[in-house]
């Protein structure tokens, strides 16, 4: 179907020395539901092309099995897609109804992504590292009326939260009404499915979910709209209360068209999907651009795992991988310690999530042969790209910045009274166009927050609380986040600029800058850094003052893994890869107050 695309045109207007951008017109808008572009356009076409491999699944419930991968064509994907459609139906989900799936990757997830939207249900995909209250909060802001999950997550036991919720009251979650088991244990822990099955309210096999017959639903199809919220997405979190995003089939399905198109994929392509399936990066950049395109998805494990990843690029001969910069910097290390791998079938993919590190592309070719490597920007509230780098992009565009606008979509840099930068100039970036989200689930005030309406142009903006620089040839630098900003005695300063300075010290694997509270100038530059060698807090300053002002040199320093300092060797992360920075403000307030870490 995509051969009656035209390929995007990759060029967008800018008025002359005006930050607005607004993206080709080509390829056309698609105004299809994702079941009816799957059923009339993906399925004829690749039907006998391998759709999804995952690498950590056994084909049966024996975890002695020989054959420890799932391995589906389309049309075997299909069935599957099928039969649990029939099966939500059977359990009484209607158009609209809310499914939950608390969960890391597997094939389920793939297949309740395609089922939920085949009979009009509302995936909502939740946090795997979510704690009682917070799948609590989450499952009755959406109201799920089926949740499916996993037993176990990593070392948490889904069970043990499950059941603590339950047993606060029958009437803490009114509207759940079934929870799904996925098997991901095998026995392997002492206990069968049945077993937790049967300590819960509800609880169902994920495998008699499943109807023996794949009749289709074609009526329920027809009276889908593109228009139709399709998935709730929860932000992060990181910087307050998490709030779902409600995104529609017209908003995720043109939006993997036209990423798929900037990394070039075609159907001969293997993608390694390594981002959790619960964040848009998963599902739709991993996912659903991946299949729209033809190619297959490799899943190498469960949660991100830097050698499993890399074994699986070698063995399944992957030509494109994603991943956020921390994962990068974890399989850069891991080869190391692996030893030499055949990645030559590599060359593309998304590197997205948090800003990518100076030098990390360069890395990334000369290590893993990632020649055609894309940098994407973007939000969970646009679905999620707004800004990407092309697969044939020349450096060091192609290094340095975040790309150019998708096709369909507006930008601008705005300054603090919301009038519209020249270009070069830094302000907060807004996004216009199809990719919005439709709005906050239920949350009017925040909605309004977050997009307004320009009287001016008659169009809607996503406000991206980003920082950002836009060129004369449309390129869009990220800068900083506007809550991340640090003010320093009145004078700004950018956390990312402060880190790349850093990260070029030998022996540092990763920083992370924050402001700490300060009495004399109300806020300071503290760092955090990661080393796999001896670094001295002397070299960080000198590093930073070389290359910026003094207002930029650190006065605080703490190194991962010291125990006097920080014993945690790893930096707080969610579970899409983001480093937390809440928290890590949080632990540089108490170590100032200890005076722990005084430059």
């Amino acid at each position: 179907m995509l051969s009656s695309i035209s390929k995007s045109i990759n060029t967008s207007t800018i008025k002359k020395s005006s930050s607005q951008l607004t993206g080709s017109i080509t390829p056309l808008l698609i105004s299809k539901t994702l079941s009816n572009y799957w059923l009339n356009g993906l399925l004829p076409k690749y039907h006998s092309r391998v759709a999804l491999i995952s690498k950590h699944e056994p084909t049966t419930s024996n975890p002695a099995s020989s054959n420890q991968t799932i391995k589906w064509t389309f049309s075997e994907f299909d069935d599957q897609i099928h039969r649990l459609a029939n099966g939500l139906l059977k359990l009484g989900v209607r158009k609209g109804d809310r499914v939950g799936i608390y969960s890391q990757n597997n094939s389920a997830y793939a297949t309740l992504q395609w089922a939920t939207a085949e009979i009009g249900a509302i995936l909502t995909t939740i946090n795997p590292a979510y704690q009682p209250l917070e799948l609590k909060n989450a499952l009755n802001k959406v109201q799920c009326k089926v949740l499916f999950c996993t037993p176990s997550i990593r070392r948490q036991d889904t069970l043990a939260i499950l059941k603590s919720i339950q047993l606060e009251d029958t009437q803490t979650l009114p509207h759940l009404k079934s929870i799904v088991l996925i098997d991901n244990e095998y026995g392997k822990k002492g206990r069968s499915i049945d077993s937790v099955i049967s300590q819960l309210r509800g609880g169902l096999d994920y495998r008699e979910v499943l109807v023996k017959e794949s009749n289709r639903v074609n009526r329920i199809d027809e009276t889908l709209l593109p228009d139709d919220v399709i998935n709730l997405q929860f932000t992060s979190g990181t910087t307050g209360l998490p709030k779902a995003a409600a995104l529609t089939h017209h908003n995720i399905l043109n939006n993997a068209v036209q990423m798929g198109e900037r990394m070039n994929l075609q159907p001969e392509d293997r993608v390694c999907n390594v981002p959790p399936l619960f964040h848009c990066f998963g599902l739709v950049i991993g996912n659903l651009s991946s299949w729209i395109h033809g190619a297959r998805v490799v899943y190498p494990s469960e949660g991100f795992d830097a050698h499993a990843t890399l074994r699986a690029i070698a063995s399944e001969k992957c030509t494109a991988v994603h991943g956020v910069p921390t994962m990068f910097i974890a399989e850069l290390q891991a080869l190391k310690e692996i030893g030499p791998l055949d990645l030559s079938s590599l060359r593309t993919g998304v590197i997205a999530g948090s800003p990518v590190p100076k030098g990390m592309i360069t890395e990334l070719e000369r290590h893993m042969n990632l020649t055609q490597m894309t940098i994407v920007y973007g939000m969970t509230e646009t679905s999620p790209c707004s800004f990407q780098t092309s697969y044939d992009d020349k450096s060091p565009k192609r290094m340095t910045t975040v790309g150019k606008i998708l096709p369909h979509l507006r930008a601008k840099i705005l300054d603090q009274d919301g009038n519209t930068l020249d270009c070069g100039e830094a302000g907060e970036l807004v996004v216009s166009g199809y990719a919005l989200q439709k709005g906050y689930w239920e949350d009017e005030v925040a909605t309004k927050k977050a997009m307004y309406k320009d009287e001016t142009d008659g169009q809607t903006w996503m406000r991206t609380g980003d920082l950002g620089k836009i060129d004369d040839e449309g390129y869009l630098s990220i800068i900083g986040r506007s809550k991340d900003m640090i003010i320093r005695g009145g004078e700004n300063l950018n956390p990312v600029q402060i880190e790349d300075c850093i990260n070029k010290i030998e022996g540092v694997v990763d920083s992370a800058v924050v402001g700490v509270p300060d009495d004399f100038f109300g806020e300071t530059v503290g760092v955090f850094v990661k080393c796999n060698g001896p670094v001295e807090r002397s070299q960080i300053c000198e590093a930073v003052t070389t290359r910026l002002s003094h207002q930029n040199s650190p006065k605080w320093v703490w190194f991962l893994g010291k125990k006097e300092e920080v014993e945690d060797q790893e930096f707080p992360l969610t579970a899409s890869g983001k480093i937390m920075k809440v928290e890590l403000r949080k632990m540089a307030t108490e170590l100032c107050k200890k005076k722990i870490g005084k430059v």
